[in-house]
């Protein structure tokens, strides 16, 4: 009878349970007795279903939850590159401004530059023909720029300059001097 009692009890609690049994009372005591055996199989059965359907509903709340957090992790993992995007703009924008502001810094005299040749340098031939002078220069048909036409492949970020005509003519006279070599790099220019 006490399994009954607790039986009644949960299945009340739970409100699954109709229950299947009548309590007596008399004289501080309880006693039970089985209204239908049909009903407590019945009552059995109302349980069985109503722990599938919790099982069921269960499993679709996990595969929910599954298919919510891989789409929180996609999305986190498209704002970080978005944001890796947005760090890489910013840095190209940077670097235009640096190149920009040496263009138009006074550090040189004018965009012809100083006109130095010869000695100890390539020839003052050799720099009319490339640029006439010009330290801004830029060959529209290669990456050659500068007062020496460098290629950008042969300045190789001379200096700390990404091209030639970044670079103040102090800087591209010394790599001219460098390639130069006191006649033995003549090669690097087509008109020697």
């Amino acid at each position: 009878m006490y399994i009954l009692k607790r039986l009644a009890m949960v299945g009340i609690s739970l409100g699954v349970l109709a229950v299947p049994f009548t309590v007596h009372q008399e004289s501080g005591h309880s006693t039970y007795s089985l209204n239908d055996e049909k009903s407590i199989r019945h009552d059995h059965r109302s349980i069985a279903a109503e722990q599938k359907v919790r099982q069921e509903r269960t499993q679709e709340y996990l595969a929910a939850k599954v298919i919510w957090d891989t789409e929180l992790q996609t999305q986190a993992n498209w704002e970080q590159l978005r944001i890796s995007a947005a760090r890489e703009q910013a840095q190209r924008q940077k670097a235009a401004a640096v190149v920009n502001q040496r263009r138009q810094s006074p550090d040189t005299t004018s965009e012809t530059g100083s006109g130095r040749c010869g000695g100890d340098l390539p020839p003052c031939y050799i720099m009319m023909r490339e640029s006439r002078g010009d330290i801004r220069a830029e060959n529209p048909d290669s990456s050659a720029s500068g007062k020496w036409q460098f290629m950008d492949g042969t300045w190789n970020g001379y200096g700390g300059y990404a091209h030639a005509s970044d670079a103040p003519e102090s800087v591209q006279d010394a790599r001219a001097r460098e390639v130069w070599a006191g006649g033995r790099g003549a090669s690097h220019w087509a008109c020697c």
